[in-house]
């Protein structure tokens, strides 16, 4: 597991180097595609602070709450940005089709 939490904090932090132009050119608005760009990388590189922050917090109950409460949470937040920052990308595919 390692192993893969490696490879997407460096997915992550090529996403966070090299992302925003890419994100950029949806026309969406800004602050949408900023958070968007946010909760990619934030999907990316969490998986190696989340673990490690387990294996140093042991059995301690309040840290293991306050861990999985903080990284849950702000995952869902994110899957929520994504939600809307994609399905507004895809209607807007879908009306230049019209068009």
């Amino acid at each position: 597991m390692k192993i893969f939490e490696g490879l997407a904090l460096g997915v992550g932090i090529g996403f966070i180097l090299f992302g925003w132009p890419l994100l950029e050119r949806s026309d969406e608005p800004r602050l949408l595609t900023l958070l968007a760009y946010m909760s990619i990388s934030w999907y990316l590189v969490n998986w190696w602070l989340h673990d490690n922050l387990h294996a140093i917090n042991g059995q301690n109950i309040s840290g293991l709450l306050a861990i999985e409460y903080s990284f849950h949470f702000t995952m869902m937040v994110a899957a929520g940005v994504l939600a809307v920052f994609f399905y507004r990308v895809i209607r807007r595919k879908g009306d230049e089709a019209i068009v």
